[in-house]
């Protein structure tokens, strides 16, 4: 009861009185919590991002659209959750030619593309897709594949995951905020960046979960190597300055188990300032994020690390999906599944040692299926214009 009574309150805060609901645009951006992301890249004239989680914090709420959604929800929208029926009354007014979303796994947006069939669907991959929600979307026993018109994805390896649920055309791209900032060409060793991935809601079970004490083994490992090579630990923040409350938990952790002199803390001021911040190291280690891909499609050195069972088959081409470079062998020259003092010293001190060319062929071998680097989009820049976009 006072979960419902909290979003209620959280909606009545979000609500906005403003008639930009009513303007008719030329794009829409589906899902505003990640679409802030990408504004820098739209024309404001031309832009409606339509925040769709409507009782999360930061969401703009159109009153008059939500009045309207509420007297004809049982008439028109019985069928839909009231969100989604919110959501199809916006995009009616705002009637723009082309949506798009970076929110790829909100399956809401390709029921809408068979409501609005005249309008052109553009899906973006906004992070690695993991096989666990792959396999979770086949226990719906999909029959008929749904249709957009464009999914722009990260590498040639994701293609199969899309394709056994969408009819669609595919377009390789990469990750469009990381494609903006120049590659290494140069490459200096002497400090170590921890890219964190602390969660609140864990803080207590980090040091007493037998799953999770993995991570705290696997840093003051880091933190060793760091010592015999003469390095600094750097520690850079999941949580931002926009969360407070969390970025105290989070630095409280990282103190309680590696000692508040042994490492520096990068915080970020909000999400996106990851890539802002990483432009002056050259040297991470990671728990398989999408940004330790990203990292490593600009020639920066990443060792990655994944506490997961590989999976057994020799031929992984007649697996369906791949969904990290642990799936496909446990242990490689930057990444291992086996987390462990011996493993972590191997796999820095070969990233340390390796020059620019050995990090180029590795990138290639081993990363570009999952994240290529398109510098500016140089590749796609005429398709990207096309969609609206501001480059």
């Amino acid at each position: 009861m006072k979960q419902k009574f909290f979003k209620i309150f959280q909606l009545l805060k979000n609500l906005s009185f403003s008639f930009s609901f009513f303007q008719n645009k030329k794009i829409l951006i589906y899902d505003g919590h990640t679409g802030k992301y990408y504004s820098n890249f739209f024309k404001k004239k031309q832009t409606f991002f339509l925040f769709t989680r409507i009782y999360e914090k930061g969401s703009k709420v159109s009153f008059f659209i939500l009045i309207w959604t509420l007297f004809f929800y049982f008439k028109k929208y019985k069928h839909f959750r009231f969100s989604q029926a919110y959501a199809l009354n916006v995009i009616k007014l705002i009637n723009p030619k082309i949506i798009i979303t970076f929110t790829d796994y909100d399956t809401n947006i390709y029921k809408f593309k068979k409501i609005f069939s005249g309008k052109k669907f553009v899906v973006f991959q906004h992070q690695l897709r993991s096989k666990k929600f792959l396999d979770q979307r086949k226990t719906i026993k999909i029959k008929n594949k749904d249709f957009v018109d464009y999914v722009c994805i990260f590498g040639k390896n994701v293609k199969h995951y899309y394709s056994q649920f969408l009819n669609t055309k595919f377009k390789l791209l990469g990750s469009i905020k990381n494609n903006f900032y120049t590659p290494k060409n140069k490459h200096s060793s002497k400090s170590l960046v921890f890219i964190s991935s602390f969660r609140p809601h864990l803080y207590s079970k980090y040091f007493n979960d037998k799953k999770l004490k993995f991570i705290n083994r696997t840093l003051i490992d880091a933190l060793n190597f760091c010592n015999s090579k003469k390095l600094k630990l750097y520690i850079l923040s999941w949580s931002s300055l926009d969360q407070k409350q969390f970025l105290q938990l989070e630095k409280k952790y990282y103190e309680e188990l590696l000692g508040k002199k042994n490492f520096i803390f990068l915080i970020k001021k909000n999400f996106i300032d990851s890539y802002n911040i990483s432009k002056d190291f050259s040297f991470f280690i990671s728990f398989n994020s999408t940004f330790s891909y990203e990292l490593f499609s600009r020639n920066n050195k990443v060792a990655i690390i994944r506490n997961v069972t590989p999976i057994k088959n020799k031929d992984i081409l007649k697996l369906d999906y791949v969904d990290s470079l642990t799936s496909i062998k446990p242990t490689g020259p930057f990444w291992t599944s086996k987390p462990s003092k011996k493993e972590i010293f191997r796999i820095l001190s070969n990233l340390q040692n390796a020059d620019h060319n050995k990090i180029v062929k590795l990138k290639k071998k081993y990363i570009s299926p999952f994240m290529i680097f398109d510098h500016k989009c140089k590749k796609n820049y005429k398709f990207l214009k096309n969609i609206g976009f501001n480059i």
